[in-house]
Protein backbone atom coordinates (compact mmCIF):
# COMPACT_ATOMS: atom_id res chain seq x y z
CA UNK A 1 0.00 0.00 0.00
CA UNK A 2 2.41 2.17 0.84
CA UNK A 3 4.92 1.74 -2.22
CA UNK A 4 1.53 2.27 -3.95
CA UNK A 5 0.51 5.95 -2.46
CA UNK A 6 4.31 6.76 -2.87
CA UNK A 7 4.34 5.92 -7.00
CA UNK A 8 1.03 8.12 -7.39
CA UNK A 9 2.28 10.75 -5.14
CA UNK A 10 5.65 10.92 -7.56
CA UNK A 11 3.46 10.56 -10.58
CA UNK A 12 0.96 13.65 -10.00
CA UNK A 13 4.10 15.53 -9.45
CA UNK A 14 5.71 14.60 -12.60
CA UNK A 15 2.82 15.08 -14.40
CA UNK A 16 1.96 19.06 -12.03
CA UNK A 17 5.52 19.59 -13.52
CA UNK A 18 5.07 18.74 -16.52
CA UNK A 19 1.75 20.81 -17.36
CA UNK A 20 3.70 23.70 -15.26
CA UNK A 21 6.47 23.89 -17.32
CA UNK A 22 5.39 26.02 -20.42
CA UNK A 23 4.06 28.69 -17.66
CA UNK A 24 7.64 28.95 -16.42
CA UNK A 25 9.35 29.12 -19.45
CA UNK A 26 7.03 32.15 -20.33
CA UNK A 27 7.07 33.82 -16.83
CA UNK A 28 11.02 34.04 -17.30
CA UNK A 29 11.14 34.89 -21.20
CA UNK A 30 12.76 31.53 -22.41
CA UNK A 31 12.15 31.35 -25.68
CA UNK A 32 10.64 28.11 -27.09
CA UNK A 33 10.25 28.67 -30.40
CA UNK A 34 12.86 26.67 -32.47
CA UNK A 35 13.26 29.40 -35.33
CA UNK A 36 13.89 31.84 -33.35
CA UNK A 37 16.55 30.34 -30.64
CA UNK A 38 19.70 32.35 -30.70
CA UNK A 39 23.05 31.35 -28.99
CA UNK A 40 21.69 34.11 -26.25
CA UNK A 41 19.41 31.61 -25.11
CA UNK A 42 22.02 28.99 -25.26
CA UNK A 43 24.30 31.44 -22.68
CA UNK A 44 21.33 31.47 -20.45
CA UNK A 45 20.78 27.89 -20.28
CA UNK A 46 23.91 27.37 -19.95
CA UNK A 47 24.37 30.06 -17.06
CA UNK A 48 21.29 28.61 -15.35
CA UNK A 49 22.25 24.83 -14.91
CA UNK A 50 25.72 25.95 -13.77
CA UNK A 51 24.06 28.54 -11.52
CA UNK A 52 21.67 25.58 -10.29
CA UNK A 53 24.71 23.08 -9.86
CA UNK A 54 26.55 25.26 -7.51
CA UNK A 55 23.88 26.02 -5.48
CA UNK A 56 23.19 22.33 -5.12
CA UNK A 57 26.95 21.92 -4.30
CA UNK A 58 26.79 24.50 -1.32
CA UNK A 59 24.19 22.45 -0.39
CA UNK A 60 25.69 19.39 -0.27
CA UNK A 61 28.97 21.58 1.44
CA UNK A 62 26.31 22.88 3.92
CA UNK A 63 25.33 18.64 5.12
CA UNK A 64 28.56 17.35 5.20
CA UNK A 65 29.38 20.10 7.41
CA UNK A 66 26.44 19.52 9.42
CA UNK A 67 27.37 15.69 9.60
CA UNK A 68 30.90 16.66 10.93
CA UNK A 69 29.01 18.38 13.78
CA UNK A 70 27.05 15.64 14.20
CA UNK A 71 29.71 13.23 14.30
CA UNK A 72 31.31 15.88 16.85
CA UNK A 73 28.40 15.88 19.13
CA UNK A 74 28.17 12.07 19.34
CA UNK A 75 31.68 11.46 19.59
CA UNK A 76 31.18 10.70 23.84
CA UNK A 77 34.74 11.97 24.60
CA UNK A 78 36.18 9.92 21.98
CA UNK A 79 39.28 11.96 20.79
CA UNK A 80 39.45 9.75 17.23
CA UNK A 81 35.92 10.70 16.53
CA UNK A 82 35.75 14.11 17.87
CA UNK A 83 39.02 14.49 15.35
CA UNK A 84 37.47 12.96 12.30
CA UNK A 85 34.36 15.06 13.35
CA UNK A 86 36.78 18.21 12.93
CA UNK A 87 38.25 17.06 9.48
CA UNK A 88 34.60 16.51 8.29
CA UNK A 89 33.91 20.47 9.02
CA UNK A 90 37.19 21.46 7.69
CA UNK A 91 37.02 19.30 4.43
CA UNK A 92 33.04 21.02 3.99
CA UNK A 93 34.30 24.39 5.01
CA UNK A 94 37.05 24.04 2.47
CA UNK A 95 34.75 22.96 -0.01
CA UNK A 96 31.98 25.77 0.54
CA UNK A 97 35.02 28.43 0.08
CA UNK A 98 35.89 26.85 -3.33
CA UNK A 99 32.40 26.68 -4.48
CA UNK A 100 31.52 30.54 -3.37
CA UNK A 101 34.88 31.28 -5.49
CA UNK A 102 33.77 28.95 -8.30
CA UNK A 103 30.71 30.99 -8.17
CA UNK A 104 32.16 33.91 -8.27
CA UNK A 105 34.65 33.64 -11.07
CA UNK A 106 31.91 31.84 -13.39
CA UNK A 107 29.79 34.91 -12.72
CA UNK A 108 32.48 37.61 -14.07
CA UNK A 109 33.41 35.75 -16.92
CA UNK A 110 30.05 35.76 -17.61
CA UNK A 111 29.43 39.30 -17.23
CA UNK A 112 32.79 40.11 -19.11
CA UNK A 113 31.55 37.60 -21.97
CA UNK A 114 27.93 39.18 -21.85
CA UNK A 115 29.29 42.84 -22.57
Amino acid sequence: MKKQKLFTTILASVVLLVLSAPTVFAAIGFNTNPATVNIYDFRKLLVNIINWLLGFAAVAATAIIIVGGYNWLASGGNSERIENGKKIITGGIIGLVMIILAAVLVNTIIAVLGK
